[in-house]
């Protein structure tokens, strides 16, 4: 792997990301993962940030989609008279998000590879 990935890199990289490449020592592959969960609310039970969305890593969303789950939480059960009304309404709304999240990463990694390919 460590040969075709340098190989790889002078025929599709600009110069500046080759020698990148091309001198790192110990090169390694990371497998990337996208998680999804159809619900993040389930009874009483609640899923925040990447225990129900894990986007690819270049869409930068992590910790931000974190705060945001919890931040949108506190929002949405302040709002509600019912905490069952507040939580199906901060489940359609977070799950959304999330799903639209894990496809902008996916776009953006087929993106990526048809750049490079």
């Amino acid at each position: 792997i460590r040969t075709s990935q340098r190989e790889r890199a002078v025929t599709t990289l600009p110069p500046v990301f080759e020698s990148v490449v091309t001198e790192t020592p110990d090169l390694f592959v990371q497998a990337i993962y996208d998680l999804s969960v159809p619900e993040m609310v389930v009874d009483r039970i609640c899923l925040l940030g990447d225990s129900a969305f894990v986007a690819r890593p270049h869409t930068a969303a992590g910790t931000a989609k974190a705060v945001g789950d919890a931040v949108t939480f506190v929002e949405t059960v302040s709002q509600h008279e019912s905490l069952e009304r507040a939580l199906s309404a901060w489940n359609q709304a977070r799950t959304a998000y999330g799903a639209q999240l894990v496809s902008r990463g996916k776009r953006m990694g087929e993106d990526r590879l048809t750049l490079g390919s």
